[in-house]
């Protein structure tokens, strides 16, 4: 019994380290989609890996709420077997092709450091949009 008790309590105390971390990531996320929809730009999500899904739910969701505000929400899709070379192409082409200047582009990433994420936020940059990664690692 004190063992699962122990295991309970380290499991609680992981989860609250967890949402006081993240809190700082989505407060920040919130106020830029906010602003960017405020000025009728765009907002472009990208997930890495199994956070695509995290990606596709949050682009979803957020056009669902903001519904008045007419707001422009894409999320850019991945192909799910492909090399990284074809993928860095397709993902900087399509980021060239669809950010423009204002615009937002959110990427949530496990680690946030495939060359083809960097390229991606390159190319937002030079397109001088604004970019916000949500990574696990610290950058």
């Amino acid at each position: 019994m004190d063992k699962i008790q122990k295991n309970l309590r380290q499991g609680l105390q992981i989860k609250q380290t967890v949402l006081i971390d993240a809190f700082a990531g989505l407060t920040k996320m919130a106020n830029s989609i906010w602003k960017t929809l405020e000025k009728k730009r765009q907002v472009l999500f990208l997930g890495e890996g199994i956070a695509h899904a995290i990606a596709q739910i949050t682009a979803s969701q957020l056009q669902r709420v903001t519904l008045s505000l007419k707001p422009k929400i894409g999320c850019l899709s991945l192909p799910p077997f492909w090399d990284r070379g074809t993928m860095e192409e397709m993902i900087s082409s399509s980021v060239e092709a669809h950010i423009q200047e204002g615009d937002l582009f959110v990427v949530f990433a496990i680690q946030g450091r495939e060359p083809y994420l960097i390229k991606a936020i390159q190319k937002a940059k030079a397109h001088k949009g604004h970019t916000l990664i949500i990574s696990g690692q610290s950058h």
